[in-house]
């Protein structure tokens, strides 16, 4: 699934800079129905149940792959990073290539954003 809305709408865009290294990294302000799907999919094709007669008790989680966190905050910085130091390529990489306590900002952002709350995004 790829996200085709900017080709169509004109999304809001925020600058926010890392606090270590002041990097530029623009991100949209709100994710769409189509986004939170693509990144709700990727907890939901990782997820194993196994149902035990009709108590709610009796449901469990076999099998988490705790690796589907990272998979999905990757799905997240490709999704609403617009770009960084103002270039739109190889987003996820220069993401992930920053030091921690940068890389940590830009996801709380991130985080922040799929929350829908677009009035918490620094500017």
């Amino acid at each position: 699934m790829t996200n085709n809305l900017e080709n169509t709408v004109q999304r809001e865009i925020k600058t926010i800079e890392t606090p270590e290294d002041g990097v530029e990294v623009k991100i949209y302000t709100y994710l769409t129905g189509r986004e939170k799907r693509e990144i709700t999919n990727i907890f939901l094709s990782s997820a194993k149940l196994s149902i035990n007669g009709t108590d709610e008790a009796r449901i469990k989680a076999d099998n988490f792959d705790g690796s589907v966190m990272n998979r999905a905050n990757d799905k997240a910085i490709e999704l609403l990073v617009h770009s960084v130091n103002g270039k739109t390529e190889n987003k996820l990489d220069a993401i992930l290539n920053m030091k921690v306590t940068d890389y940590e900002y830009v996801l709380e952002q991130i985080n922040i954003v799929q929350q829908g709350d677009k009035k918490k995004v620094k500017k």
